[in-house]
């Protein structure tokens, strides 16, 4: 290696056509690479929306079905008014959480998480007044206004 002479584009006829053409070659490259890591970006982008709306839409069934457990089960004495009335403070801030993490990317969903919320308010009050099957009778849609349509 120690023999070998760097020779420049100057050496060869032609040598400003040679350096041209290979520093448009590097452009087109480090082009398709920007491009590549463009378009891979954003692809991970429309994934992690998609994923954070379903994971919004999971949690949001997930509070409803809990909500309407918890007020069957005090509705049948199995567990306490402090451990039914914890459950609902939970579900309504964490559903309000949902709902604004999803906001800007599916204002429909949004819209539904917000219903469920609203409608854990007169299961909250009919727990305020110890009433167990009114809470657990107006509990009982909950997971239905989830699952649909807007």
């Amino acid at each position: 290696m120690a023999g070998l002479t760097r020779l420049k584009v100057s050496d060869f006829p032609g040598g400003r056509f040679v350096e041209a053409r290979g520093l448009l070659v590097r452009i087109l490259v480090l082009c398709r690479l920007t491009l590549c890591l463009v378009l891979a970006s954003l692809a991970m982008g429309c994934s992690s929306k998609e994923k954070k709306v379903g994971d919004a839409k999971k949690a949001a069934l997930s509070w409803a079905v809990t909500v309407k457990a918890v007020t069957e089960q005090w509705a049948q004495s199995r567990v306490s008014l402090r451990f039914t009335r914890t459950t609902l403070n939970t579900a309504v801030q964490n559903l309000y959480r949902e709902a604004e993490s999803v906001r800007s990317i599916d204002p429909a969903l949004a819209a539904r998480i917000d219903r469920v919320k609203d409608h854990i308010d007169p299961v909250m009050d009919a727990v305020a007044l110890n009433e167990p099957d009114q809470a657990r009778d107006r509990a009982m849609p909950l997971p239905e206004l989830m699952d649909g349509q807007p």
